[in-house]
């Protein structure tokens, strides 16, 4: 029996099933070995899903889940008890890349649009981009954008 309430579950909308993550050793001694995976029809009763939530780059299926009294069956285990977390990682890692990988193109596109906005409005007499300020703003946020945090 699982119970618990989860946001940003990628493509939720439309999915037959999902990869849930749940706590089923809160006292073993290693922290990442108290979770165990599981496989989960979005159909079953206590899958919930709430709704599609915004971003800045509108709804692109990042969804709301709340999970009731969701009954899931041992048999639908994927690896072995506790092994969530390794399981976890060895998905979330390559779309934790995909997901930079499209804000740093988000980035770009932002700051393209400022430099040509800056260099086709004419205000107070000279262009935006002839502006010592503006041309700050601009360095500031290209140097913000590339630099390691």
């Amino acid at each position: 029996m699982i119970n618990g309430h989860k946001w940003f579950i990628s493509g939720a909308r439309g999915a037959n099933f999902a990869i849930l993550i749940a706590r089923t050793n809160a006292d073993a001694e290693v922290p990442q070995e108290r979770n165990s995976a599981f496989i989960v029809e979005t159909n079953w009763p206590g899958w919930n899903l709430v709704r599609d939530i915004e971003t800045m780059s509108g709804s692109h299926n990042h969804c709301e889940i709340r999970i009731e009294n969701l009954r899931v069956p041992h048999a639908n285990l994927l690896g072995r008890v506790g092994g969530g977390h390794e399981l976890g990682q060895a998905r979330l890692g390559p779309a934790r890349l995909a997901h930079c990988m499209r804000w740093i193109g988000q980035i770009e596109l932002a700051l393209d649009m400022m430099v040509d906005r800056a260099q086709k409005r004419y205000s107070h007499g000279s262009f935006l981009s002839e502006k010592q300020a503006i041309q700050w703003m601009i360095a500031t946020a290209a140097w913000s954008c590339t630099r390691p945090s």
